[in-house]
């Protein structure tokens, strides 16, 4: 087998867990619209398996049932389904970014064990840097992170966008906080947070407050400087 081979059969082998060990009704019961990215992630997965790659041997419900992983690498061998690994791709990471095994920032990142046999192979595709013991996307993943939405045309993370935004909000917020608060912050965090959470709810602009925005300025009150990697 080739490396794109190798690949196929290791991230269509983490969807076939995922689709199995998963009821999308289930996640939809549990909140999730009708359409959404949990439900988009299932059908997405079922569609290409039953349609592109000759993979679905039975529907149970609302789960699919696949060819076992064992038969796999005879299944992809001699590139007999490379021209589909794009979309292989884009199945893979909607999946792995709503189940939230895999971190889609330009920074080092530790993977979960699971995720180990698909992300070598990735790595060995050239989509993914070793680093340290962690990995790192590279450019040439940034096409079709950007076609799964998970990074912009100039392959900025959408994730560490949205970090960096919600870091400057709380670093703003930090610096009005009250004295009593501040104090409260440093003495019982559990404490401040529903005191700086109705704070910030009721500020000009303001709506539902971001939890992780509310957390992050208790810990700036309480010393630490840096964000959690």
């Amino acid at each position: 087998m080739d490396q794109i081979d190798r690949a196929c059969v290791a991230m269509a082998a983490y969807l076939m867990r995922m689709v199995v060990r998963q009821d999308p009704c289930a996640v939809v019961q549990q909140g999730d619209p009708v359409g959404g990215p949990a439900v988009s992630a299932f059908l997405d997965v079922q569609f290409l398996f039953q349609d592109h790659l000759d993979l679905v041997t039975g529907v149970h419900g609302d789960t699919c049932l696949a060819k076992a992983p064992d038969d796999l690498p005879a299944h992809f061998q001699s590139g007999r389904y490379n021209a589909w690994f794009d979309d292989l791709f884009l199945a893979y990471v909607g999946m792995a970014d709503w189940a939230g095994h895999i971190p889609f920032t330009r920074m080092p990142f530790v993977a979960e064990k699971a995720m180990h046999p698909s992300l070598k192979g990735l790595a060995d595709l050239g989509f993914l840097d070793p680093i340290k013991g962690r990995l790192r996307w590279t450019d040439k993943a940034g096409p079709l992170l950007h076609r799964a939405a998970l990074w912009s045309a100039d392959f900025e993370s959408h994730q560490d966008l949205a970090d960096h935004a919600r870091e400057v909000e709380a670093q703003t917020y930090a610096q009005t906080l009250r004295h009593e608060t501040r104090q409260l912050a440093r003495a019982d965090a559990g404490a401040a947070f529903w005191p700086i959470f109705h704070d910030l709810r009721g500020r000009d602009g303001c709506g539902v407050p971001d939890k992780r925005v509310v957390e992050r300025v208790i810990q700036i009150a309480r010393g630490e400087t840096s964000p959690p990697n």
